[in-house]
C-alpha cells in the first residue's frame, strides 16, 4: 500500500472512531446534542462537528440562562479544549469568579443579582459565549456599550450583544 493510500485510510478510520465515540457519548448522555433542551440549572459545551464553520462549531448549550439569586448552575464538559471563565467586564463586583478546566461538572453557585458572562477560554475567540441574568435584571444602555470595552473577540462580543438583547426582549 502507498503512502498516500495509508494515509487515506487512516484518516477515514480516525473519522469512523470519532463518529463512534460521539455516539457513545451521546447514548450515555455524556454529550448533549444540540436539541435545546437541557435538564433546568444545567449547562453544556457542545462541539457540533456537522457545523461549516468553527463560529458555530462551539457553543453552550444553553447560552442564556435566567435564575434566582442563590440558584446553582452545573457546568458539565469542562474537559480536552472547553472551559468555563468569567468575562472580566461582564460580571458583578464582588461576586466570585470562575475558572473552570479539566472537569467533567462543576456547580457555580450565583448569590448575586446581576449579569454575568461566561465564555471558553480557547473558543471564546469564535463566539462560544453565554450569559447568565440573575434575579430581575434589566439591560440598560451601559450594558450595551460595556460590550464593546471587553478584551474579547468580534464573534465573542457578537454573542453578548446578541444575549444582551435577548435578556431585554
Amino acid at each position: 500500500m502507498t503512502p498516500a493510500r495509508m494515509s487515506v485510510v487512516a484518516r477515514r478510520h480516525g473519522e469512523r472512531l470519532v463518529f463512534a465515540a460521539f455516539l457513545v457519548l451521546v447514548a450515555l448522555g455524556g454529550f448533549s446534542v444540540a436539541s435545546g433542551k437541557t435538564a433546568s440549572g444545567t449547562v453544556d459545551q457542545i462541539t457540533d462537528f456537522s457545523a461549516t464553520a468553527a463560529s458555530g462549531m462551539f457553543r453552550f448549550a444553553p447560552d442564556l440562562m435566567r435564575i434566582a439569586p442563590g440558584d446553582t448552575v452545573t457546568f458539565l464538559n469542562s474537559r480536552g479544549s472547553h472551559t468555563v471563565k468569567s468575562q472580566a467586564g461582564l460580571w458583578p463586583d464582588g461576586a466570585p469568579a470562575v475558572d473552570i478546566v479539566g472537569r467533567l461538572r462543576a456547580d457555580v453557585p450565583f448569590d448575586r443579582p446581576g449579569l454575568y458572562g461566561v465564555t471558553c477560554r480557547r473558543h471564546g475567540k469564535y463566539g462560544m459565549v453565554m450569559l447568565v441574568a440573575v434575579g430581575d435584571v434589566e439591560v440598560t444602555a451601559a450594558d450595551m456599550a460595556r460590550i464593546e470595552t471587553l478584551r474579547a473577540s468580534a464573534l465573542a462580543k457578537a454573542g453578548f450583544r446578541r444575549l444582551l438583547s435577548r435578556v431585554a426582549e
